[in-house]
């Protein structure tokens, strides 16, 4: 079984009433970053948002975590989360324990000798979370829990999906078999590119120097030579507490948040993929199913569930490896998200491949290694990491000029790629962080922070 060849064929989607549809979606986001105090240490606050779903916590109590509703495209799930990030930045401003603001970066702000990462606090039927949290913060500990992300969340339009299953999927016994393929197909190319991702948007080189707790760790985390060959003037520097690393998103890196082992997967079915991470759980190697950490996840509508994955499919796929962008109020950038979009439909028109064990190897060890400053890394195929993505962006624009699309879908796919092309001639975010960030990382995060609330306050101020 496997998705019927007509819909690998991008000239069929083109050139038939399926087209229009092909560039629509469903995009929602969720962002998480530190709050901090006035002097740019961790809150120790009650998260103070109250029960609002759309802006929750992570691991941390202040940890904040905003979540988007479902929306129909990139511009949409950004402007919902914009009006999220104005109306927390009024409650933090007005508080009656001196004003906090939100961390720009995915790495933590210094943290203090006696400062404390509370967990989240959850009541009632919720109070498992917090439980679920202590258990990690034992096997795991609680710095790696400090790093925040950007999660996006895609699919594509279901009524558009619909019509091509009513014209294309008569080999499948239901609609769900048809989309649970569709997807599963998206979520195996999209771990063999997790590398590109990684390139693409870390912006996380910096550190305080606190988040260490040995010289040894900072001295296996020097940062490598600068692009003109001379070495970091800062490393190291006694008198001053940032560390330059070199790790473009150590959160992605071999240091950040993995499972103490390389999960394999079988990618050939919904139900073998559920199975596989079953039995991790049923082997104790995993407590339950989320605790797998891994660049992208399939998901049924709520929680991850596998039971409710099996019972209603999947519903969309969650890319959880980019960083919050330093540069934008929000941590996101638009562009950002659009080039996902492009390159969620470039999947969907690639050939099969058999996702083996070790190419799944190859793919995790590929984004950890594309998580280096150091763009001349190879990856697995012998190729540096800074060439295949310059590879794959040349693939990609050939995939979508060669198929003669609308003027306007034209315009919406060489901006958002050749914003990405801008990245490997002026430098990447994380070049740019550690250029700005290399001395007083603390005093200009902070800085940092308070200038994007006050654009967030701005009522004229819009992205």
């Amino acid at each position: 079984k496997g998705i019927k060849q007509e819909i690998m064929d991008i000239n069929i989607i083109k050139d038939s009433e399926f087209a229009p549809g092909l560039f629509t979606g469903k995009f929602g986001l969720e962002k998480e970053c530190i709050r901090v105090d006035a002097k740019g240490k961790m809150a120790q606050t009650p998260h103070p948002f109250g029960n609002n779903p759309k802006i929750s916590r992570d691991f941390s109590e202040n940890q904040t975590e905003f979540i988007t509703g479902v929306n129909s495209s990139p511009e949409a799930a950004c402007s919902e989360l914009l009006m999220l990030h104005k109306d927390a930045v009024k409650t933090l401003d007005t508080l009656p324990t001196g004003k906090e603001y939100f961390w720009p970066f995915s790495n933590p702000p210094m943290i203090s000798k006696n400062a404390e990462n509370p967990i989240a606090r959850f009541d009632g039927e919720a109070e498992w979370k917090t439980e679920y949290r202590n258990y990690l913060k034992e096997k795991y500990g609680s710095k790696l829990m400090l790093f925040s992300g950007v999660h996006i969340n895609f699919s594509f339009e279901d009524t558009w999906l619909k019509a091509l299953y009513s014209k294309l999927g008569s080999s499948y016994e239901s609609y769900t078999d048809y989309i649970n393929d569709i997807y599963m197909r998206l979520v195996a190319w999209g771990t063999r590119y997790s590398w590109l991702i990684v390139y693409l948007f870390g912006a996380s080189p910096v550190f305080h120097k606190s988040f260490f707790d040995s010289q040894e760790e900072i001295d296996n985390l020097k940062c490598s030579p600068s692009r003109d060959g001379a070495p970091c003037k800062n490393c190291g520097n006694p008198k001053d507490e940032t560390i330059v690393s070199k790790y473009t998103t150590p959160r992605c890196s071999e240091i950040g948040y993995w499972n103490t082992f390389d999960p394999i997967l079988d990618y050939s079915s919904l139900e073998k993929y559920i199975s596989s991470i079953n039995n991790y759980v049923e082997t104790g190697t995993l407590s339950i199913p989320a605790e797998l950490y891994y660049p992208i996840r399939i998901k049924s509508t709520g929680d991850f569930d596998m039971e409710r994955l099996l019972e209603k499919g999947i519903d969309h796929i969650e890319f959880r490896i980019i960083d919050d962008n330093p540069y934008e109020p929000t941590g996101v950038c638009q562009k950002d998200i659009e080039f996902m979009h492009l390159l969620m439909i470039y999947f969907l028109f690639r050939h099969d491949s058999d996702f083996t064990p070790k190419k799944q190897v190859d793919a995790l060890a590929n984004m950890k290694k594309a998580a280096l400053m150091d763009d001349s890394t190879l990856l697995s195929n012998g190729l540096s990491v800074k060439d295949n993505v310059h590879e794959i962006l040349v693939k990609i624009k050939k995939f979508f000029n060669d198929a003669g699309f609308t003027e306007n879908d034209c315009k919406y796919i060489d901006s958002a790629i050749e914003y990405q092309e801008d990245k490997l001639l002026h430098g990447r975010y994380s070049d740019r962080v550690s250029d700005d960030f290399s001395t007083d990382y603390q005093k200009k995060g902070l800085q940092l922070a308070k200038n994007h609330a006050k654009k967030l306050l701005s009522e004229e101020w819009n992205q």
